[in-house]
């Protein structure tokens, strides 16, 4: 019988991994539903599936959402019902006449569900793929709380905030990526093709050329005689990080390596802290109760020193201890935000406080990562342009050597 490999959804929102063996495909799905699992992805675990699952880990699945299409579904879904449609008859109008057709996809299988007799949240959890935990966790809570178009609205929002910081990431780090690739492009052509041309000239003119010239000269043979060797060498590293990064130990040493980096570990902790706070503001915005806000928003984090530190706070905050006296004995989530934090609980109003400590964090990364980035790219100027400097230098002392020679 096939075998295949799974990764799901517990009832208590931990993300849980394993194998079993089903006739097919839809077997597998029903047999993990029926255990009461929610399937996150269920693919076949023969080897070669094994190697290209590991590979293709952060590959988005083919009936996913992209981001811009969920926010549209969302936006559109939100102000559907919050015009008093029925929730039927707004997904008809969004499978029909929806402007992406991602989104006419899903509004379809969702319509089918709702038909027949599920729930939003409950249809959503059948499209696991396009639709995360953490939404669903927030489309439940609002089902549950008759305020499911006020729910999308919010999430509509998060996830436009969320687009455009990361939109605003990708931009910033634009120029510092195309200078860095321009310039180790321009020091790979002098070594591969320029310098090995001034080689068999030195040696016919029998001048012994300096230091640095035989440097440059040796690392140019380097280059060109073993770049396929260092290719294969890369990509070599590259699965091997892929295969070792399956390990739950391997992947929470990296998460805390990460953080314990300076100035980067800080700002990692700041955006990764924001993200929780914001999740978790939202969760209770929407009704969630705080111990089952912290499981979804665990499903949802990808980082796994977080993950870790959700997994030891959350019996904590059961046990009635609050959420900011957990937090500070971990050595993860930013110092402001578990002040704020500790001022929410005080207050009795730790929603509005958490989605405030997410956008000073916010701010606060943000004006990191700018300073950073100006400090980054001349730097990168002057690096490989002091490179690129010693390697046309060491030529022309070559050439001097010979000239002086002639005379």
């Amino acid at each position: 019988m096939p075998r295949f490999r799974y990764r799901a959804i517990d009832p208590l929102g931990a993300t849980v991994s394993g194998a079993l063996e089903a006739p097919d495909g839809s077997a597998a799905v029903d047999s993990l539903r029926g255990r009461g699992l929610l399937p996150v992805a269920v693919k076949p675990g023969g080897a070669g599936s094994r190697l290209w699952s590991v590979l293709s880990t952060d590959i988005t699945p083919r009936d996913a959402l992209r981001d811009r299409d969920r926010v549209a579904f969302t936006r559109a879904l939100a102000t559907l019902i919050g015009a008093g449609l029925p929730l039927d008859r707004a997904l008809e109008i969004l499978r029909d006449l929806g402007d992406r057709r991602a989104g006419r996809a899903v509004a379809a299988r969702l319509l089918d569900a709702v038909r027949g007799g599920s729930g939003l949240a409950a249809a959503m959890d059948g499209d696991a793929a396009a639709f995360p935990p953490l939404y669903r966790g927030m489309v439940r809570a609002g089902e549950a709380g008759a305020m499911l178009d006020a729910t999308l609205g919010r999430l509509a929002d998060a996830e436009e905030g969320a687009a455009a910081r990361r939109g605003a990431l990708r931009a910033a780090m634009i120029y510092p990526a195309f200078l860095l690739v321009s310039a180790m492009g321009s020091v790979a052509v002098l070594l591969i093709y320029v310098v090995p041309a001034f080689e068999p000239l030195l040696a016919e003119a029998g001048v012994e050329p300096p230091v640095s010239t035989r440097i440059v000269i040796a690392a140019g043979r380097t280059v060109a005689d073993g770049w396929p060797a260092m290719l294969a060498a890369a990509g070599t590293l590259w699965v091997a990080w892929r295969v070792a990064r399956l390990r739950p130990a391997v992947r929470l040493a990296a998460a805390r390596t990460v953080l314990r980096l300076p100035l980067i570990g800080a700002i990692a902790a700041k955006l990764e802290t924001a993200r929780l706070v914001r999740m978790l503001g939202e969760l209770l915005t929407s009704g969630v109760a705080l111990p089952a806000a912290l499981r979804l928003a665990r499903a949802a984090t990808g980082d796994a020193a977080f993950r870790a530190e959700l997994d030891r706070v959350t019996p904590e905050v059961e046990a009635g201890r609050g959420l900011a006296r957990p937090l500070a004995e971990g050595a993860v989530a930013a110092p402001l935000a578990l002040q704020l934090i500790r001022v929410g609980e005080e207050s009795g109003r730790l929603a509005p406080m958490l989605l405030k400590a997410g956008e000073i964090l916010d701010a606060e990364a943000q004006g990191q990562i700018d300073r950073l980035l100006a400090i980054l790219t001349p730097t990168l100027t002057l690096v490989m342009g002091g490179l690129i400097a010693l390697i046309v230098s060491s030529i022309l002392f070559a050439l001097f050597s010979i000239n002086e020679l002639a005379l």
